[in-house]
């Protein structure tokens, strides 16, 4: 929600100082004896829309609200609907559902975490905290399954053959990456040498460093002759160990 504002404002935002500044705020209120201080999608909103642009504005609203406290029986006859009017008036600028859809052609499994996430952020309300754990956790395991497509490019020209992992070589995607390398050698029996370019290795840990290795091992063993070659950046630290 802040960075939202940050960037509708163009105006800097700092996570930490955020959180830090909630921290605070509640150690206060619990020394003091007051309720859990948080921040409010609909106040915020509210705020902006009533032309706030500094924190006097909270403060101003603060002390507004602690004046009329003596008379705010007045309201009690005040319908619901009034209260969630303003509400929905402030926050429906901010719900882009349009983004799902514009999601769609760039990258389908993206917009369904998105379309699942916001489907769970209407099931579970108010519990919001569910929605976006769940949101996370499908995220994340999109993400695990993207690297698991680790790809092997392979040429061979006169007794060479020449193999190129794409992807990210990690223990989720190295036995694979290893299957594949083993039916490269086994298609070409008359190879005497192997070139492994990893200039389209996006990232090695040390679980596939460590195959690559055993790997390297047991092709000197049948005979090849071996070199890794174009090793990128990020790479060369992991591989040289």
């Amino acid at each position: 929600i802040a960075r939202t504002f940050a960037v509708q404002d163009r105006t800097k935002w700092d996570p930490d100082q955020e959180f830090i500044s909630q921290g605070l705020a509640n150690l206060a209120s619990g020394l003091s004896g007051g309720f859990p201080v948080g921040g409010s999608f609909s106040r915020s909103s509210v705020n902006k829309l009533a032309g706030g642009s500094t924190r006097w504005s909270g403060a101003i609203t603060g002390l507004a609200v602690l004046a009329f406290l003596p008379v705010a029986g007045v309201l009690s006859d005040l319908p619901r609907a009034v209260l969630s009017a303003i509400v929905i008036v402030a926050v429906v600028q901010l719900i882009r559902i349009d983004h799902i859809f514009h999601i769609w052609p760039i990258s389908r499994p993206q917009a369904v975490v998105a379309a699942v996430t916001f489907t769970a952020t209407l099931v579970f309300a108010p519990r919001i905290d569910i929605a976006v754990l769940f949101g996370i956790g499908l995220g994340v395991a999109v993400h695990l399954a993207r690297e698991l497509e680790t790809a092997v490019e392979s040429s061979y020209v006169d007794g060479k053959l020449t193999v190129r992992p794409i992807g990210v070589m990690y223990f989720g995607s190295t036995p694979a990456v290893e299957e594949t390398l083993l039916e490269q050698l086994a298609a070409h029996p008359e190879a005497s040498r192997l070139d492994i370019n990893l200039e389209k290795l996006g990232r090695i840990e040390c679980t596939g460093a460590t195959a690559l290795k055993a790997f390297v091992v047991d092709a000197q063993e049948a005979g090849l002759e071996v070199s890794i070659v174009k090793v990128p950046a990020q790479a060369q630290q992991v591989i040289s160990r």
